[in-house]
Protein backbone atom coordinates (compact mmCIF):
# COMPACT_ATOMS: atom_id res chain seq x y z
CA UNK A 1 0.00 0.00 0.00
CA UNK A 2 2.85 2.73 0.66
CA UNK A 3 4.46 1.53 -2.31
CA UNK A 4 1.42 2.31 -4.41
CA UNK A 5 0.86 5.68 -2.94
CA UNK A 6 4.20 6.71 -3.03
CA UNK A 7 4.43 5.70 -6.91
CA UNK A 8 0.45 7.73 -7.15
CA UNK A 9 2.12 10.69 -5.16
CA UNK A 10 5.29 10.88 -7.48
CA UNK A 11 3.37 10.02 -10.75
CA UNK A 12 0.53 12.52 -10.78
CA UNK A 13 2.84 15.93 -10.15
CA UNK A 14 4.68 14.47 -13.36
CA UNK A 15 1.47 14.11 -15.44
CA UNK A 16 0.51 17.30 -14.76
CA UNK A 17 4.46 18.75 -15.46
CA UNK A 18 3.82 17.18 -18.90
CA UNK A 19 0.33 18.64 -19.84
CA UNK A 20 1.88 22.17 -18.81
CA UNK A 21 4.90 21.80 -20.66
CA UNK A 22 2.27 20.09 -23.95
CA UNK A 23 0.19 23.62 -23.69
CA UNK A 24 3.61 25.85 -23.46
CA UNK A 25 5.12 24.02 -26.48
CA UNK A 26 1.78 24.22 -28.51
CA UNK A 27 1.98 28.08 -27.13
CA UNK A 28 5.40 28.42 -28.54
CA UNK A 29 4.43 27.22 -31.99
CA UNK A 30 1.62 29.00 -32.39
CA UNK A 31 3.47 32.40 -31.84
CA UNK A 32 6.05 31.39 -34.03
CA UNK A 33 4.00 30.52 -36.40
CA UNK A 34 1.42 33.11 -36.51
CA UNK A 35 3.07 35.84 -35.00
CA UNK A 36 5.08 36.95 -38.54
CA UNK A 37 2.50 36.60 -40.16
CA UNK A 38 -0.18 38.45 -38.19
CA UNK A 39 1.90 41.24 -36.58
CA UNK A 40 2.66 41.48 -32.75
CA UNK A 41 -0.90 43.31 -31.99
CA UNK A 42 -2.66 39.94 -33.13
CA UNK A 43 0.87 37.88 -31.26
CA UNK A 44 -0.13 39.47 -28.55
CA UNK A 45 -3.60 38.05 -28.67
CA UNK A 46 -2.22 34.51 -29.96
CA UNK A 47 -0.04 34.66 -26.56
CA UNK A 48 -3.20 35.90 -24.36
CA UNK A 49 -5.85 33.24 -26.31
CA UNK A 50 -2.78 30.39 -24.66
CA UNK A 51 -3.00 31.99 -21.48
CA UNK A 52 -6.66 31.22 -21.40
CA UNK A 53 -5.66 27.63 -22.58
CA UNK A 54 -3.27 26.92 -19.94
CA UNK A 55 -6.02 28.27 -16.98
CA UNK A 56 -8.28 26.00 -18.11
CA UNK A 57 -6.01 22.96 -18.24
CA UNK A 58 -4.66 24.20 -14.71
CA UNK A 59 -8.55 23.59 -13.68
CA UNK A 60 -8.42 20.21 -14.30
CA UNK A 61 -4.73 18.79 -13.36
CA UNK A 62 -3.09 21.31 -10.79
CA UNK A 63 -1.19 21.53 -7.42
CA UNK A 64 -2.65 23.32 -4.27
CA UNK A 65 -0.43 23.42 -1.27
CA UNK A 66 1.03 19.99 -1.00
CA UNK A 67 -1.61 18.46 -2.67
CA UNK A 68 -2.21 17.70 -6.68
CA UNK A 69 -5.42 17.77 -8.51
CA UNK A 70 -5.81 15.23 -11.84
CA UNK A 71 -9.55 15.47 -13.16
CA UNK A 72 -8.21 15.19 -16.54
CA UNK A 73 -10.46 13.16 -19.11
CA UNK A 74 -10.45 12.41 -22.40
CA UNK A 75 -13.84 14.95 -22.43
CA UNK A 76 -12.38 17.36 -20.53
CA UNK A 77 -9.25 17.89 -22.17
CA UNK A 78 -11.01 17.89 -25.27
CA UNK A 79 -13.27 20.69 -23.83
CA UNK A 80 -9.88 22.46 -23.06
CA UNK A 81 -9.86 23.21 -26.67
CA UNK A 82 -13.19 23.67 -26.89
CA UNK A 83 -15.87 26.44 -29.30
CA UNK A 84 -14.78 29.17 -27.10
CA UNK A 85 -10.89 28.27 -28.18
CA UNK A 86 -11.86 28.01 -31.71
CA UNK A 87 -13.84 31.20 -32.20
CA UNK A 88 -11.41 33.06 -30.40
CA UNK A 89 -8.55 31.66 -32.84
CA UNK A 90 -11.40 32.64 -35.83
CA UNK A 91 -11.74 36.55 -34.09
CA UNK A 92 -7.75 36.87 -34.14
CA UNK A 93 -7.63 35.88 -37.58
CA UNK A 94 -10.12 37.72 -38.99
CA UNK A 95 -9.09 41.08 -37.12
CA UNK A 96 -5.57 40.02 -38.60
CA UNK A 97 -6.68 39.42 -42.42
CA UNK A 98 -5.72 43.02 -43.58
CA UNK A 99 -2.07 42.50 -41.39
CA UNK A 100 -1.77 39.16 -42.95
CA UNK A 101 -2.64 40.78 -46.47
CA UNK A 102 -0.02 43.33 -46.05
CA UNK A 103 2.60 41.41 -44.23
CA UNK A 104 2.05 38.74 -47.39
CA UNK A 105 2.17 40.78 -50.33
CA UNK A 106 4.93 43.13 -48.71
CA UNK A 107 7.09 39.69 -48.54
CA UNK A 108 6.08 39.27 -52.11
CA UNK A 109 6.79 42.56 -53.35
CA UNK A 110 10.51 42.57 -51.77
CA UNK A 111 11.28 38.96 -52.61
CA UNK A 112 13.90 37.73 -54.82
CA UNK A 113 13.61 38.05 -58.57
CA UNK A 114 12.34 40.23 -61.57
CA UNK A 115 8.93 38.38 -62.57
CA UNK A 116 5.71 38.36 -60.22
CA UNK A 117 6.25 34.64 -60.61
CA UNK A 118 9.83 34.42 -59.56
CA UNK A 119 9.17 36.46 -56.63
CA UNK A 120 6.11 34.16 -55.42
CA UNK A 121 8.30 31.46 -55.88
CA UNK A 122 11.22 33.63 -53.72
CA UNK A 123 8.51 34.25 -51.27
CA UNK A 124 7.01 29.61 -51.31
CA UNK A 125 11.02 29.40 -50.65
CA UNK A 126 11.13 31.78 -47.44
CA UNK A 127 8.06 30.05 -46.25
CA UNK A 128 8.85 26.60 -46.69
CA UNK A 129 12.44 27.72 -44.49
CA UNK A 130 10.66 29.44 -41.86
CA UNK A 131 8.15 25.92 -41.41
CA UNK A 132 11.60 24.05 -41.48
CA UNK A 133 12.78 26.10 -38.71
CA UNK A 134 9.86 25.91 -36.47
CA UNK A 135 9.38 22.38 -37.17
CA UNK A 136 13.04 21.80 -36.06
CA UNK A 137 13.06 24.22 -32.85
CA UNK A 138 9.41 22.13 -32.44
CA UNK A 139 10.63 18.90 -33.00
CA UNK A 140 13.13 18.65 -30.24
CA UNK A 141 11.25 20.22 -27.35
CA UNK A 142 8.23 17.80 -28.75
CA UNK A 143 11.06 15.20 -28.84
CA UNK A 144 12.14 15.45 -25.47
CA UNK A 145 8.48 15.72 -23.99
CA UNK A 146 7.29 12.52 -26.15
CA UNK A 147 10.74 10.45 -23.85
CA UNK A 148 9.29 11.86 -20.47
CA UNK A 149 5.70 10.77 -21.69
CA UNK A 150 6.64 7.45 -22.43
CA UNK A 151 8.45 7.02 -19.38
CA UNK A 152 5.72 7.88 -17.78
CA UNK A 153 3.45 5.20 -19.18
CA UNK A 154 5.95 2.70 -18.42
CA UNK A 155 5.74 3.75 -14.67
CA UNK A 156 2.05 4.20 -14.86
CA UNK A 157 1.65 0.35 -16.09
CA UNK A 158 3.88 -0.70 -13.37
CA UNK A 159 1.31 0.88 -10.88
CA UNK A 160 -1.18 -0.20 -12.54
CA UNK A 161 0.47 -4.24 -11.31
CA UNK A 162 0.87 -2.67 -8.06
CA UNK A 163 -3.11 -1.54 -7.91
CA UNK A 164 -4.26 -5.43 -8.92
CA UNK A 165 -1.80 -6.98 -6.80
CA UNK A 166 -3.50 -4.62 -3.85
CA UNK A 167 -6.92 -5.54 -4.84
CA UNK A 168 -6.05 -9.06 -4.68
CA UNK A 169 -4.30 -9.00 -1.17
CA UNK A 170 -7.05 -6.75 0.02
CA UNK A 171 -10.37 -7.91 -1.19
CA UNK A 172 -12.27 -4.91 0.23
CA UNK A 173 -10.76 -2.61 -2.64
CA UNK A 174 -11.91 -4.89 -5.36
CA UNK A 175 -14.90 -2.66 -5.60
CA UNK A 176 -12.37 0.57 -5.80
CA UNK A 177 -10.96 0.45 -9.32
CA UNK A 178 -8.94 3.56 -9.38
CA UNK A 179 -7.07 2.86 -13.07
CA UNK A 180 -7.60 1.40 -16.05
CA UNK A 181 -5.13 -0.67 -18.04
CA UNK A 182 -5.40 0.35 -21.33
CA UNK A 183 -1.65 1.37 -22.27
CA UNK A 184 -2.92 1.46 -26.33
CA UNK A 185 -4.75 4.70 -24.72
CA UNK A 186 -1.81 6.01 -22.94
CA UNK A 187 0.47 6.24 -25.74
CA UNK A 188 -1.95 8.00 -28.38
Amino acid sequence: MTQYADEVSTQVPEVIEIVNEAVALASQAVSMALTPLMGDAAGAKLDEMMAGVQKRVDSVAYKHGDSFYLGATEDSMQNTFNDEFEQEMEQIVQNSIGTIMMTIGGQIMSGDGDSFEAKMDAFSQKMDNLGQDIEQQIEAQSKGLEAKADRLCDRFEELLVLENQLRKEVPELASYALTQNSSSELRE
